[in-house]
C-alpha cells in the first residue's frame, strides 16, 4: 500500500515537473447566443405558400434562450412569418411570456408590424408533423391579406392576417439563440413546399431553391432536391455541434 502511494506521488511530480496537467473532458458546444440561422429560399412573386414540418421542443443551456422554425414569405417588407417557437428565461423575438407556440407575424409595405398572434403547441404535438399555409383571400379576408391556417395533431388555426396579397420570396426558415450541444434540436423533414399563384391555385415547388444557406448550426440542406414529379421535393434540418447532415428523429 505504502509502495503504491509512493508511486503515485512521484507520477504527480513528475507530470508537474512537465507541465502536464489534467483536463475534465467538457462537451463540445457551438456559440449561437447571438443567434445561429439557416435559410432556403425561391425569388419571385408568390400569392402565399405552404410546408409542412415536424415540431421539435428542445431543451436550452443558456438562462435566455429561443429556437424557431417557420415558413416565411417576404426578403424584406412587406412579409409574413408563420411557425413554432420554444423560449426559455426572457425567449427571442416571437410569442415573449410563452414558453412554446406556433405564431403569425406580419410586417405591411411601410415595415410596421400589422399583425401578431401566439397559439397554444401542446406537448401532443412534438415530433410530429405540422402543415401550415398562407394564400391571399380577398373575399374571407373582407379588405384583402392572407389567409393563414395552422393545422398541428392537436389543434387547428385559422386567421385573416395583414392586407398584402403577394410577396417577392418564399422561405424555409430555422434560428437558434443557445450554446448548441450535441444534438440539441433533432433532424426533421419538411415537404409540400407550395406557391401560391395569381389564379388562385397552389402549385409544388418544381425547382431548386435560389439560394440555400446552411450556418451550421441549424444544418439545412435538400435531401431531395424539387422537381416537376416530386411533390414539393424534402429538405431536412437539425441544429448539432458539429457535423453538415441531419439523422431525422436523432
Amino acid at each position: 500500500m505504502v509502495k503504491r502511494l509512493l508511486v503515485s506521488l512521484f507520477v504527480c511530480i513528475v507530470l508537474s515537473l512537465f507541465g502536464v496537467r489534467s483536463v475534465d473532458a467538457q462537451p463540445a458546444t457551438t456559440n449561437c447566443s447571438a443567434t445561429c440561422q439557416s435559410y432556403s429560399y425561391w425569388d419571385g412573386q408568390t400569392y402565399g405558400g405552404a410546408v409542412s414540418f415536424v415540431v421539435s421542443q428542445p431543451g436550452f443551456y443558456n438562462s435566455t434562450a429561443y429556437f424557431a422554425r417557420y415558413l416565411r414569405l417576404g426578403s424584406g417588407s412587406p412579409r409574413l412569418f408563420i411557425g413554432e417557437v420554444v423560449n426559455k428565461g426572457t425567449g427571442g423575438p416571437y410569442c415573449a411570456g410563452w414558453s412554446q407556440a406556433f405564431f403569425m407575424y406580419s410586417w405591411n409595405t411601410s415595415g410596421g408590424l400589422d399583425f401578431h398572434q401566439c397559439f397554444t403547441l401542446n406537448s401532443g404535438d412534438t415530433n410530429q408533423r405540422v402543415d401550415i399555409q398562407a394564400y391571399y383571400d380577398n373575399n374571407t379576408c373582407g379588405t384583402g391579406g392572407q389567409y393563414v391556417t395552422i393545422n398541428s395533431v392537436t389543434n387547428h388555426f385559422a386567421k385573416c392576417v395583414g392586407s398584402t396579397s403577394n410577396y417577392n420570396r418564399m422561405e424555409l426558415h430555422e434560428e437558434i439563440q443557445d450554446n448548441v450541444s450535441g444534438h440539441q434540436v433533432w433532424g426533421v423533414y419538411w415537404v409540400n413546399s407550395k406557391y401560391f399563384a395569381s389564379n388562385g391555385t397552389y402549385s409544388y415547388q418544381s425547382r431548386g431553391v435560389d439560394t440555400n444557406y446552411a450556418n451550421n448550426p441549424p444544418q439545412m440542406y435538400w435531401y431531395i432536391v424539387p422537381n416537376s414529379n416530386n411533390l414539393g421535393g424534402e429538405m431536412h434540418s437539425c441544429d448539432y455541434d458539429g457535423s453538415y447532415t441531419c439523422t431525422i428523429g436523432g
